[in-house]
This record gives C-alpha cells, sequence and structure tokens, in this order.
C-alpha cells in the first residue's frame, strides 16, 4: 500500500483525511462532540468540506462506528474504541506530520 501523504491545511478535509483527523483527535481525549472536534480541527488550521461541515463529520464518524473504531457515547458524541496497531501507526503518523507533534495514538 502507498503512503498517503500528511493531511493538507490549504484544502478542506472530506473523506479519507477527515476520518484521519478525527481518529487523531479522538485519540487525544476520552470523547468529543462533533462541535468540539470541528472547534479543534479549526484551531489547529483545518476546515472541513461541504456546507454543513457538522453532517459532513457526522457521517465520516458512522463509517469509522460501522468498522468498530469508534463508539457513540452521546447524542453527537463520540469515542476512540480500539485501532489496529497499523492503522493507528498511519493516522498518528498523518497527524504528526500535519501538525508538527508527536502525541502517541492510542488504543482504547
Amino acid at each position: 500500500m502507498t503512503e498517503r501523504p500528511p493531511l493538507d491545511r490549504s484544502r478542506p478535509l472530506w473523506g479519507f483525511d477527515l476520518r484521519h483527523a478525527a481518529l487523531a483527535l479522538l485519540s487525544e481525549r476520552h470523547s468529543a462532540s462533533i462541535r468540539e472536534l470541528i472547534e479543534e480541527m479549526a484551531r489547529r488550521g483545518f476546515t472541513v468540506a461541504g456546507g454543513y461541515a457538522h453532517k459532513v463529520l457526522a457521517d465520516a464518524l458512522r463509517h469509522e462506528l460501522r468498522r468498530g473504531r469508534v463508539r457513540r457515547v452521546g447524542w453527537g458524541r463520540y469515542a476512540m474504541t480500539q485501532l489496529p496497531p497499523t492503522t493507528a501507526w498511519r493516522v498518528r503518523r498523518r497527524w504528526a506530520h500535519a501538525t508538527g507533534g508527536g502525541r502517541e495514538l492510542t488504543a482504547r
């Protein structure tokens, strides 16, 4: 599998990139709401594609929910579950390259 480039602040996040950003942020917290995730992405210089950022992010998290990577802990609130080690490494690496940080991504 070819390695994907780091997340890019010059383009709005959507699809695969949005899911990776959301997973990286959820790994830093116990849980987060859709709004909190969007606000944190904005603080770090990212935007979400589409006119309805909350809906786009909710759809992305629903995809991760079906894959068992996140769980819903309340209305519009999600928490990280468990990531396969290779997926955790990929997400951590892409996020660290995009944000200049090296925080470990933990699987819970």
